[in-house]
Formats: C-alpha cells, structure tokens, sequence
C-alpha cells in the first residue's frame, strides 16, 4: 500500500471521527449493522481499509455524502460548513427569507459545497425562499422535489419532506400537507440513528397544526403531546412553547376554557424565558379573549 493510499484512509477515518464526535454519535450506534465496533476503531484511525458499501453507510448514518469523507480534510473546513448551517437554519426559523436567499446564492458555487449532499440542501432551503419571496409554490415545490434522494431517505430528506408538507399547508392543500407529514414520520422512525430530535419534532408541530385546520382537534392534541414528551426526553425547550400553545389554542376551539387558559400560561413562561416576545404577546392576548379580566405584568414580553 501506497504511503499517499494510507494517508487517504487516514483522513477518511479522522473526518468520521470528526463528524460522529459533532454529532454526539457513539461508535456503537454508528456501526450498528454496518460493521463490529473493533473494526470502527480501526477505521477511524486509520488501521483499516474500509468497504465502499461500509463507508456508504456509515456516510449515511452521519448525514453526510460519502465523497465529504473523502474531500474533507481539515477541521477547519467543517466547522465553516458547520457554522453556514446554523446560519442558514437562523435565518429560516426567523423567516429571514432575504437574506437567506442572498446568502444561498453566494455560497452556492463555493468548492467546498460542490458535493451532491450540499447542493442539495442549498437548492432546498432555495425552494423555501422561492416560495415565501416570490410567492411561486409550483416553482418552490419543484426545488425542493428535486432535492430529495428517492433511493436512501437520511434525516435531510426527511427534514425536506417536512417542508413541502408545509408548503401545502401554506395553500390550505390539507390533505396533502398531510400525507408528507407522515410519510416524514415514518422515514423517520424507521432510521438506524436518529441524532437529531428537532426534526420529529417540526414534523409533530407541522402534522398538528394541519390537523386543526381540518377541525381534528383532539388529534392535534395528542401529536402535540407526543412532541413535548420527545422535548422533555431530550432535556430541551425545542418549540416547547409554540407546543403548549398549541394545545392551548386546540382546547380553546372545543370550548374547554381552563385547559385553554392553563396550557397557554404554560407557553408564556417558555416564551420568556427564550425571549421570544411576539409570540408571548400572542398567547396574552389569547388569554384576554377567554377571559377579559386577565392581566399579566407585560413589561417582561413587549
């Protein structure tokens, strides 16, 4: 074996430990049904020469495309595609759609974003600024359907079936929104690994709230109720507030005012506590309909 041959599996074996240990992935759980743990090991340190079936795999495990095992070779450039993320994932949860458009478009033709997996998720959250800049949900539809991998469904996918789930939502396509809501739940709970929490989560809100727009309330509820419980399991405030909200606003439709007017407390808490004042001033109010008399010391939301 070449000394370049060995260094090659050398830094495949450091980006998979890199990139697991990012992920708080143990070796147990990313080689389960891919390889033994002993034989992890000795790829990460470069020990042995993996299968390309084994590191396809393990590729998908970590949610990444297998040629960013190959390419990645410094730390450096994965904490700048790792903070990119983040920032794309910022802007899109405040609908910063602008300037996450801007940024899509100047990061795109970047080298270290020319893998399958990268240009995937950028033209994806590219539908999603289609949609809400130009208002074109044929256009934005066909963005993010194409950005999908049909033939291994990793948690990415799954992530982008839940936004064409909210696109229909969006155009009150109810039943529609519907059916890639829970297709993402199964893909979902069908993977080997499930390292991300906040993705079943998104899927549970999303599916709640299309099933209050078809009058499903108590439905509603009880997929509220299995996202808060994912959120506690995960010691997290995740949508936590936007959950118990919710279910408030659920329990307001059928006319049960006390469990309204509790589970809405609830979301006020959460929401200050994560600053979020709009939707605190939101659940005020929702309180002031059920019960004129309610006062709160709304210095802590404005």
């Amino acid at each position: 074996m070449s000394a370049k041959y060995k260094m090659d599996l050398k830094n495949i074996g450091e980006n998979i430990r890199i990139i697991r240990k990012s992920k708080r992935i143990s070796q147990k759980k990313l080689c389960q049904g891919i390889c033994s743990q002993a034989q992890l090991s000795k790829i990460e340190n470069g020990e042995l020469e993996p299968q390309a079936s084994m590191l396809y795999f393990i590729a998908d495990r970590l949610g990444v495309d297998i040629n960013h095992l190959f390419s990645l070779g410094q730390t450096d450039r994965f904490d700048y595609v790792t903070d990119l993320y983040e920032l794309i994932e910022g802007y899109t949860n405040n609908h910063e759609y602008q300037n996450l458009y801007d940024l899509i478009q100047s990061e795109k033709n970047n080298p270290l974003f020319q893998n399958s997996k990268y240009q995937r998720y950028l033209s994806w959250h590219e539908g999603i600024c289609i949609y809400y800049l130009d208002h074109n949900f044929a256009h934005a539809l066909s963005y993010i359907q194409n950005s999908i991998n049909q033939e291994f469904m990793t948690e990415q996918d799954i992530q982008m079936l839940n936004s064409i789930g909210v696109l229909y939502c969006e155009e009150y396509q109810l039943e529609e929104a519907l059916a890639y809501f829970e297709n993402g739940l199964q893909y979902y709970y069908k993977l080997p690994v499930q390292s991300n929490h906040k993705i079943l989560v998104r899927i549970l809100y999303n599916y709640a709230v299309t099933l209050t727009r078809l009058q499903l309330f108590e439905k509603s509820i009880k997929e509220c109720h299995t996202a808060v419980n994912v959120c506690l399991k995960h010691y997290s405030t995740f949508s936590l507030g936007e959950l118990f909200y919710h279910i408030g606003y659920n329990y307001s439709l059928i006319n049960e005012i006390t469990k309204a007017k509790s589970y809405y407390e609830k979301s006020i808490s959460l929401f200050e506590i994560t600053d979020n004042r709009i939707f605190a001033q939101h659940a005020i109010n929702k309180i002031s309909e059920l019960n004129p008399d309610f006062h709160t010391d709304e210095s802590k939301v404005n």
